[in-house]
């Protein structure tokens, strides 16, 4: 199996702005309607309809975490 050596791309920095923004875009309502949940959850109001939304909503979460982590080491490599 060969092994891909490409050369790492260069971010400007508007690229680099856009792709930050895309993840503030995706992550601000996830990080709200999980805040809500677990404070719901605090001080005992529990609301079905809402903590059903919050378990695929952390599972998208982490999965854009990730993909951000990913996307800074990266860069990092890339500045390096």
């Amino acid at each position: 199996m060969a092994e891909r050596t490409s050369a790492p791309r260069q971010v400007g920095f508007g690229g680099l702005m856009l792709v930050m923004a895309a993840f503030v875009i995706v992550g601000a309502p996830l990080v709200y309607l999980l805040w809500r949940v677990v404070n719901d959850l605090l001080t005992g109001q529990v609301v079905g309809t809402r903590l059903l939304l919050a378990v695929p909503a952390l599972v998208v979460f982490i999965i854009v975490l990730n993909v951000l982590a990913r996307t800074i080491r990266r860069w990092d490599a890339g500045i390096g």
